[in-house]
């Protein structure tokens, strides 16, 4: 550039510089352009997480609303439980009582019957007795008149 006369050099310096500058602005520009483009990306991420995140509380609030109405089932069927463990021990102890007067009735029974049979056998006997006499009657009939009725 020493043998170009000066105002060239010049004009030539100035169009350097004007490069350099306007290359120094284009890589400012695209810098600028990354970072919004970088900006915009993390707000996007953001309004993605927050959305997320939206959606994870309204699932845990259905999950706690879900929780709930499982522990209230829960408790419904506890109280079923008890209820039908307080019917059942009532019903077994109507049935206890009802087995004892049954077996009550069972032994009043069988010693009716035994008396029954007692008075059976007496009868029995005293028939057997009658039959005897009876016997003895004809037989003291038949030695006296000589025939049977």
């Amino acid at each position: 550039m020493t043998n170009m006369p000066p105002s060239e050099e010049i004009k030539i310096q100035e169009v350097m510089r004007f490069k350099k500058e306007t290359a120094k602005e284009i890589l400012e520009y695209q810098h600028l352009q990354e970072k919004k483009s970088q900006e915009r990306h993390n707000q996007q991420k953001i309004r993605d997480a927050q959305e997320l995140k939206i959606r994870a509380q309204k699932a845990k609030q259905r999950a706690e609303e879900a929780k709930a109405h499982a522990e209230e089932a829960i408790q419904r069927a506890q109280e079923g439980i008890e209820e039908y463990n307080t019917k059942a021990k009532k019903i077994r102890k109507k049935q206890r009582k009802k087995v004892r007067k049954l077996i009550e009735e069972a032994k009043e029974a069988e010693a009716q019957a035994s008396k029954l049979i007692e008075e059976a056998q007496e009868a029995e006997k005293k028939a057997n007795e009658a039959v005897t006499k009876a016997n003895q009657v004809e037989n003291d009939a038949i030695e006296v008149g000589g025939q049977s009725p």
